[in-house]
């Protein structure tokens, strides 16, 4: 073995024997949580169905080993504030005034922190997080091919039928926004046939963002798009990647995508736009009257008779000023700590190990992309009570650990050289 070898092999992660099964069932999960299928495959519509599934692999979890212990999960201070959310939708369970809306959110947001444990807990190694990418993408793909209208024919805007979070197309759009960069890094990590197919995806994902003419969905694309370049280390060869994607989507866009566009200029302002606004504002009044609780999960639609159209206004208004700020610490607390890490892994690397802390560093990189995209995007969706958060924060808590634990092992191989070269120079 090669001294270059020998350097990096004790850095690498691998998933524990043992867990590949829990772990598929767990991309099980993700794909029918995303893809609903059970709306176009019949044998599937079995009472309590989308439950069962990440459920049952829940409760086999805390009892199965080889996972990732929860203890170290925690160590992560972003881990506690997705149990601090639970504990928000859970009081507003209790004062708010239509208790069926706040159970309902409640019973949803559980089941999202439930996946949230258990991405956390079985995404052991890079390539596991590399497969869930890759399930959500499979999970997209099958909603496009349930609906090809929504991808061949971008003159019209169109439903997802058979999806629940990503029926609208607005919110189909946050969510192929968070999947870009993550298809980038597919294209990036894999080699041969599998890279020109996960490239070939992400063009996929552009062209069905186009096709929603979400315009919250095409300032999500945009920073993301910006974000990818700034990391990237090639700025000149990014940057014509870049033109050519914007001219393929340029092209493939039709007439009407453009004349939606032009109406985010407030001389151009259409009713929905107007809409948006208008409700922003009754949000910020609820959220001034109501500061501590809010008015409750899923009330604000009956009150305003229209959804928020923000995540950040829906948390502050159904749940205060806690909410908001819960929401808040999870998007911008999470960018801050995989900055943070990524700093610290090119500052402590050798030259030896440069492609391996390279590879953590991009996964960091596309993973902040990904939650980047969710909060511009998020900006002008209702996005609050999506699994988005949830499942974002896991895989990049996940990644985290995983690019600690190859910092911690170099600065050991670092001490231990040390200790080897004061020894010998103590015996000479």
């Amino acid at each position: 073995m090669s001294v270059r070898a020998q350097s990096v092999a004790p850095a690498k992660s691998r998933a524990q024997p043992g867990t590949g099964f829990l772990y598929g069932w767990l991309l099980v999960a993700l794909f029918v949580e995303y893809a609903r299928p059970a709306s176009q495959l019949t044998f599937l519509n079995i009472p309590y169905f989308y439950s069962i599934v990440p459920m049952s692999l829940f409760l086999v979890t805390l009892f199965a080993p080889g996972l990732r212990p929860m203890r170290e999960v925690l160590t992560d201070r972003l881990a506690k504030w997705i149990f601090i959310m639970l504990g928000l939708t859970a009081l507003s369970v209790v004062f708010a005034s239509v208790f069926t809306y706040s159970y309902d959110t409640f019973i949803t947001i559980l089941g999202y922190v439930l996946l949230f444990v258990m991405i956390s807990r079985l995404a052991t190694s890079e390539a596991r997080i590399r497969g869930i990418i890759l399930t959500l993408f499979i999970a997209h793909m099958y909603l496009l091919a349930m609906n090809p209208d929504a991808l061949l024919n971008p003159e019209q805007r169109n439903y997802i039928d058979g999806a629940t979070f990503l029926g609208d197309g607005n919110d189909f759009a946050l969510s192929l926004c968070i999947l870009l960069p993550l298809m980038v890094e597919l294209g990036l990590s894999r080699r041969g046939i599998g890279r020109y197919l996960a490239w070939g995806g992400a063009l996929v994902v552009v062209f069905a963002i186009i096709a929603t003419q979400s315009r919250g969905g095409t300032l999500g694309l945009l920073a993301v798009i910006a974000y990818l370049w700034w990391r990237s280390p090639r700025k000149l060869p990014a940057a014509l990647g870049i033109c050519v994607l914007v001219a393929a989507a340029l092209i493939y866009a039709p007439d009407a995508y453009f004349t939606r566009m032009r109406t985010m200029a407030a001389s151009e302002r259409d009713g929905s736009a107007q809409g948006r606004i208008d409700a922003w504002k009754g949000a910020i009044g609820m959220g001034i009257k109501n500061p501590i609780l809010g008015i409750g999960t899923r009330h604000f639609g009956t009150r305003w008779g229209m959804t928020a159209h923000s995540t950040y206004f829906l948390a502050f208004a159904e749940l205060g000023l806690p909410g908001l700020i819960c929401v808040l610490v999870l998007i911008f607390g999470n960018i801050r700590e995989n900055g943070r890490l990524r700093s610290r892994l090119f500052a402590r690397a050798g030259p030896e190990s440069e492609v391996s802390v390279g590879g953590s560093a991009r996964l960091l990189d596309m993973l902040t992309a990904g939650m980047i995209g969710y909060a511009v995007a998020g900006a002008f969706l209702s996005a609050a009570y999506h699994p988005h958060l949830f499942l974002l924060t896991g895989l990049m808590i996940s990644a985290r650990v995983l690019a600690a634990q190859r910092l911690h092992g170099r600065t050991q191989r670092e001490s231990g050289a040390y200790a080897s070269a004061a020894a010998a120079r103590r015996i000479s």
